[in-house]
């Protein structure tokens, strides 16, 4: 899991654990150079924190464009998503 949110209560979770290279394995880490790791796993965080703080505050997945409220099911499609929301 990224991250869910639990709109009837205004309250969401989060976690870091899936964002770090080493959930996936080795090879997943060898593939990301150390000196972007940390800058990495922030873009990574914010996205995941603003879709389910969006979600807190009432916003539904967007179908209709690319935003940050797309749902996502993998981190190779979180890293494709942008990190603004869209107009819908």
């Amino acid at each position: 899991m990224f991250g869910q949110a639990f709109t009837l209560f205004r309250f969401a979770v989060f976690s870091f654990a899936r964002h770090h290279p080493s959930f996936f394995g080795k090879a997943a880490v060898n593939a990301v150079p150390i000196a972007g790791l940390p800058a990495l796993l922030l873009k990574r965080a914010c996205k995941v924190l603003l879709h389910e703080i969006s979600h807190v505050l009432g916003l539904d997945h967007c179908i209709y464009f690319h935003c940050v409220m797309n749902g996502v099911n993998s981190q190779r499609e979180d890293d494709a998503a942008p990190l603004f929301l869209c107009d819908s």
